[in-house]
């Protein structure tokens, strides 16, 4: 090489050093400009500014459409194909399946580069990812994705399945208004703020233990196929208002705010079973303040249409669902069972004006009231042990089989105006005010009439009163024990039978203008007050025995079969008297055996304050039911007469010296002492009247006569007769009869004829036929026995009244 060459070369490689160290001096200016001029840091380099163009450019292997929307997106619009291609689609339309076009495709690989991949990720502005109007054939796969920016997929069409599977992201998912043909799965997804699948129409969806940060809205949603929430939780409300649904699980979900599924139409059954609602429940077609507001976009031209849908439910499990609100249900229809056992309601249970077939409140507990006011329920209710912390109100509804054994309500109970065709079970129900049964009337006017068909009452507790006023009984009224802290109110009522055997009234009951036309069971009845049964209509006997009143019993212008008032204690007034100059009313009746019977008054052991009677307001017969009758004062003493109270006395049939001894002592420790022995001769005529020779036993008259006349008339007694049948016995051996017949006689034969009131052998009488002198001796034998006789009744009558008029003046 020549010395000129090796110059050359030298030369060369000083030029290519030289301009090494200007790039690298070059680019430290450029970086240390960078700095200076506050250019973004390299991992939001691709992100535009505002207002600015995309700095991330779209990957060469996209399509048209993927490119598009990607710097719609980048730039922070919304990449809506709908106005991108001049014609919107409406995925929910049938019509438009067709139009679904390549122009509008993206796919899975698109959306997971964008929202998963750098430089793509950190470029997304802070609105995050806005599509509308996009078709997505093929399916999606989000499984366990992390997403940090919002994501709104509306007006889209997906044909294939979508995975989002544990996907988690700190803000908001919105899929409003799309389409998913097949299933959609978000199961243990984590959305940080709100999850948006208003008016989008889904197959099945699974959001089984998935947690929402925020609110969970499916609004005007249509669910054609499985939606499963089960075990979902959400910090704010769900919303499932104006939505069709199929079946839905919401089993032990947890709601953070309230749940609104107003408007809505269920076909299949809805599973809420251990749920938990932080807020109001409402199930029905009113309104609901969920309190919330959403991300703050438009709904793409959506506007509500005004209309008031009715909410639709199949079957429904609510049992041990806990609800801190209100769980509201005015005008909703459940064509399938409702079973809400074991529920907890923190607020008020409004079922008002809605439509059930059965319904399960088992051992529910209301914290508030309870409302059925005007609801229609066709299958049975069964509420059994129900707690509620003031009223149930059942007015103006229509009830089939209704079950309240053991329910404890705190406020009152209505069921006023409404209709029971089943049995209505209310044994042992514990009522902390009143208990209203009766006709809803205003100004007089009856708007509805209460009806019943079986009601059990057994064992109620009711604090206030009961009011059964006009209302009507087709079945058995059971009442027995029932107790009341006041009145008992069944006027202008109809009842068939009515049981209220060992009930305590705390004030008075009233039945007046009732009609019973079956049996009625008062037997040991207390009442606090007064018995009103004025103008009543019973069509079988009263049963009243060991009744305790604590004033009156008025039964005056009533109808009565019969009234047994055995054993019963009044401490006031007994009126059988006459109401506006109408006269009480005795009816005969058919028994169960189809035989008539004469109406009966029982007043055996009764005890009254006063009696107040007047004539014709007893029956016309009377067996046995004065005895152990005994009253304080007699109302109306002035106006009657000595003849009045014996007539009445003689209703006994039966004679009985108590009722006219205590009738003589109430006379003569008030002054009427002439009347009163005008009374006590009546009772020794009845009581000589009653004794019939035939069937008076001989050991019987002279058991009287030892103990009324003394051993010495007895022993003169029995002297005459010994005397006479000497005589007899003489006469018959005289005229030889003693040994005519087969048979002796003598002594015994002369006793026999000679008292009438002995019978000794009946062949004396039916064998022997004497037929000397003699028979005509034994006439005159028999003649003295009857004047024997007749002398001996008339000193023991006489005995008898002298007797009876010491121990009266004594007294």
């Amino acid at each position: 090489m020549t010395r000129f060459q090796v110059a050359v070369t030298k030369g060369q490689i000083c030029r290519l050093n030289a301009l090494v160290l200007v790039g690298v001096l070059f680019v430290l200016a450029s970086v240390a400009y960078a700095e200076r001029t506050n250019l973004p840091e390299e991992r939001n380099f691709g992100m535009a500014l505002p207002g600015g163009k995309c700095r991330v450019s779209p990957l060469l292997k996209w399509t048209k459409p993927e490119k598009w929307a990607w710097i719609q997106i980048c730039e922070g619009q919304i990449a809506d194909f709908n106005e991108h291609l001049n014609g919107r689609l409406d995925p929910r339309n049938p019509t438009h399946d067709d139009k679904w076009s390549k122009a509008r495709t993206l796919t899975s690989d698109f959306l997971e580069t964008i929202l998963l991949h750098e430089p793509f990720r950190s470029a997304i502005p802070r609105r995050g990812v806005r599509i509308s109007g996009a078709y997505f054939p093929n399916s999606i796969d989000l499984s366990d994705a992390s997403i940090e920016r919002p994501l709104r997929l509306a007006q889209s069409r997906f044909k294939s399945q979508v995975d989002m599977l544990r996907l988690r992201t700190p803000t908001f998912i919105s899929l409003e208004g799309s389409k998913f043909d097949k299933e959609l799965n978000m199961n243990s997804a984590s959305v940080g703020g709100h999850l948006f699948m208003r008016r989008a129409e889904f197959d099945e969806v699974g959001l089984r233990e998935a947690k929402i940060g925020n609110q969970l809205d499916v609004e005007g949603a249509a669910f054609k196929g499985k939606l499963d929430m089960e075990a979902v939780s959400t910090g704010g409300n769900l919303l499932m208002r104006d939505a069709e649904f199929n079946k839905v699980v919401l089993r032990r979900a947890k709601i953070g705010g309230q749940l609104g599924i107003v408007g809505s139409t269920f076909k299949g059954k809805l599973a809420m079973d251990s749920a938990s609602v932080g807020g109001a429940l409402f199930m029905g077609d009113g309104e609901s303040d969920d309190g919330e507001s959403d991300d703050g976009e438009s709904d793409d031209g959506e506007s509500d249409d005004g209309v008031l849908r009715e909410t639709k439910f199949d079957e429904v499990v609510l049992r041990g669902a806990k609800i801190s609100g209100q769980l509201s249900m005015v005008g909703a229809a459940f064509t399938g069972k409702l079973d809400m056992g074991s529920v907890s309601i923190g607020g008020s249970l409004i079922m008002r004006d809605a439509e059930f077939n059965e319904v399960v409140l088992l051992g529910a507990k209301i914290s508030d009231q309870l409302d059925m006011d005007g609801a229609a329920f066709t299958g049975k209710l069964d509420m059994e042990a129900v707690s509620t912390g003031d009223s149930l109100l059942m007015k103006d509804a229509e009830f089939n089989k209704v079950v309240l054994r053991g329910a404890k309500i705190s406020g009152q109970l209505s069921m006023v105006g409404s209709t029971f065709t089943g049995k209505l079970y209310m044994d042992s129900v514990s009522i902390g005010s009143s208990l209203f049964m009766r006709d809803e009337e205003s100004d007089e006017v009856v708007l509805r009439e209460t009806e019943f068909d079986e009601v059990v009452l057994r064992g109620a507790k009711i604090s206030g009163q009961l009011d059964m006023d006009g209302a009507t009984f087709t079945g058995k009224l059971d009442m027995e024990t029932v107790s009341t802290g006041d009145s008992l109110l069944m006027k202008n009522a109809e009842f068939n039978e009515v049981v209220l055997r060992g009930a305590k009234i705390g004030d008075q009951l009233s039945m007046v203008g009732s009609t019973f036309t079956g049996k009625l069971y008062m037997d040991s009845v207390s009442i606090g007050s007064n018995l009103f049964m004025r103008k009543a209509d019973f069509g079988s006997p009263a049963n009243l025995i060991f009744l305790s009143i604590g004033s009156g019993l008025d039964a005056r212008g009533a109808t009565l079969r019969g009234l047994d008032l055995t054993g019963s204690k009044i401490k006031g007034d007994l009126w059988l008297g006459p109401v506006n100059q109408t006269d009480i009313e005795w009816k005969g009746y058919t028994d169960e055996n189809g035989d008539c019977q004469s109406p009966k008054l029982t007043l055996r052991n009764t005890s009254v304050g006063v009696l107040q009677d007047t004539t014709g307001t007893w029956p016309d017969h009377l067996e046995r039911e004065f005895e152990g009758f005994t009253y304080d004062r007699l109302g109306g003493l002035g106006e009657r007469g000595s003849s009045w109270f014996i007539k009445w006395l003689e209703k006994d049939e039966s004679y009985s010296p108590q009722p006219y001894r205590y009738l003589v002592h109430t006379l003569r420790t008030v002054g009427y002492a002439d009347m009163a022995d005008d009374i006590l001769f009546a009772s020794l005529e009845r009581e000589r009247g009653q004794l019939n020779l035939s069937q008076l036993k001989w050991w019987k008259l002279l058991g009287l006569m030892v103990l009324v006349c003394g051993w010495q008339f007895f022993l003169a007694f029995l002297g005459l007769v010994l005397v006479l049948t000497i005589i007899g016995t003489a006469i018959l051996r005289i005229a030889k009869e003693s040994n005519r017949r087969s048979m002796k006689l003598g002594f015994w034969y002369s006793l026999d004829m000679l008292l009438p009131i002995i019978r000794l052998r009946e062949r004396h009488y039916t064998d022997v036929d004497l037929n000397t002198w003699a028979k005509y001796c034994f006439y005159i034998h028999k003649i003295l026995g009857y004047v024997l006789i007749f002398f001996v009744l008339a000193w023991l009558s006489g005995r008898l009244e002298e007797w009876g008029r010491a121990i009266f003046d004594s007294m």
